[in-house]
């Protein structure tokens, strides 16, 4: 009777397993869909267009430091070797290339903006080991936003000295979005087995 009795259960407990399996494998299905979701949303609205962003001003900025160095080297001492109605003609060739080297510079405080209302929209979606450096990008560019802007002209220059320069590019964020693009891009590569475009 005891046989009997065991040999019973094997068909339920062979069905429990087939439940169990069945049941692990949808919830890791869902999972696994859930993560590819929330990493797509991550690279598009947050970590490419962030990366994009930071990427270009990294150019800008050696760009800009590019002309700044042609300037110098073209312009500066110069001024004094030449014939007095060759001056006006320098000077103002002079005053375009420094145009030229600030159109540049002011590309990228533009595209500062666009990263700002990036990261206060997306906020959600930053990687809590990323918060420091967006963080520091964000003060960064209130400082620029109201010490360039808004009249400084009464406060003691010792003290905006003590505040020191204000930053428009830093590099860590630059390495930061493109680390973070990268490690997000190759972890959703390796759960789709698409190298997706963001």
């Amino acid at each position: 009777m005891t046989e009997k009795t065991v040999l019973d259960f094997v068909p339920a407990l062979i069905g429990f397993s087939a439940v169990a399996v069945g049941w692990w494998v949808t919830h890791r299905s869902a999972v696994r869909a859930r993560e590819v979701e929330a990493l797509r949303e991550q690279l598009r609205s947050l970590y490419g267009p962030l990366h994009f962003l930071a990427s270009q001003n990294g150019e800008l900025w050696k760009l800009h430091e590019r002309v700044d160095a042609a300037r110098a080297k073209f312009f500066e001492g110069r001024k004094g070797d030449l014939a007095p109605e060759s001056i006006e003609a320098f000077s103002k060739a002079h005053s375009k290339t420094i145009d030229l080297k600030n159109t540049y510079a002011q590309r990228g405080i533009e595209n500062n903006t666009r990263i700002m209302e990036l990261l206060e929209k997306n906020w959600h979606l930053i990687d809590a080991g990323d918060v420091g450096i967006m963080a520091e990008f964000q003060v960064d560019y209130i400082r620029y936003s109201v010490e360039s802007r808004e009249n400084t002209a009464d406060i003691p220059l010792n003290v905006l000295m003590e505040l020191g320069a204000v930053v428009v590019g830093r590099e860590s964020l630059r390495n930061c979005a493109k680390a973070t693009f990268e490690r997000k891009r190759a972890r959703l590569t390796k759960l789709t087995g698409v190298r997706e475009g963001v």
